[in-house]
């Protein structure tokens, strides 16, 4: 019984990692949580988390509506540059790839909710040139 909980508590948390049906498009979100993955495999709230540097950051986005395949979320990576929190607006770059080849959903950027304007952007979302691509450029 236990086995049959776990097989199923892990298919619907991997659910919200499922690819959209335009891999690697961009989605506008909004953060539920904020996760440290304090050592591998184990992911603490970040209200919770030990503070220790470096570690990788996660969070989990909801989109209203839902996107175009039905995806209502999605767990992606987070730059340590970025600071978010819960409740912030984010751009999303979806998930590019399948199966264990495939490239996590990544936040991008965070969007001030007075101004509607970007005022984040991960750096690794910046182009050779130093410039922004056109579907990010700070208003």
């Amino acid at each position: 019984m236990v086995k049959r909980l776990l097989v199923l508590a892990a298919a619907c948390g991997l659910q919200g990692c499922a690819g959209s049906l335009v891999p690697g498009s961009i989605a506008t979100g909004k953060v539920d949580s904020v996760y440290v993955e304090e050592y591998p495999g184990l992911f603490v709230d970040s209200r919770f988390a030990l503070g220790l540097p470096d570690r990788p950051r996660w969070a989990r986005i909801q989109f209203a509506p839902a996107l175009p395949d039905g995806q209502t979320s999605a767990i992606a990576s987070v730059e340590p540059a970025l600071q978010l929190a819960r409740g912030d607006r984010v751009e999303v770059r979806l998930m590019q790839g399948e199966g264990f080849a495939a490239q996590p959903a990544v936040v991008v950027a965070v969007i001030d909710a007075l101004q509607d304007a970007i005022t984040a952007i991960d750096p690794r979302m910046r182009e050779p040139n130093g410039l922004l691509p056109a579907r990010l450029t700070v208003h």
